[in-house]
């Protein structure tokens, strides 16, 4: 029987696939939810966007067939693809150590 570790990874690494994050009509490659998160605060920053700024389906990680798997809202938390309030938090940003 294995053993359990305590604790658990949150930003694991997505399995070898290619994931995009959408933002603004365009892909983002990521590697994993940690990434998609620092990769959207970082665009949405540098470009000055506000929430009214964005449409539907921005913040939406997707697999290479275009698939939702996660959803990143405007603050860099991801999300589950369920809809809310179903959805679970996957990542948060608050988190980290910094």
């Amino acid at each position: 029987m294995a053993k359990k570790r305590k604790g658990k990874s949150i930003a694991k690494p997505f399995i070898q696939e290619s994931y995009y994050l959408k933002i603004l009509g365009r892909k983002v490659p990521v590697f994993n939810m940690e990434d998609a998160s620092r990769k959207w605060i970082a665009i949405i920053n540098a470009l000055g966007i506000g929430a009214s700024g964005l449409s539907g389906d921005d913040g939406a990680v997707i697999d290479e067939s275009g698939r939702v798997i996660a959803q990143v809202s405007y603050n860099g938390r991801v999300w589950g693809p369920e809809d809310y309030p179903h959805s679970a938090l996957m990542y948060d940003p608050r988190d980290i150590d910094v």
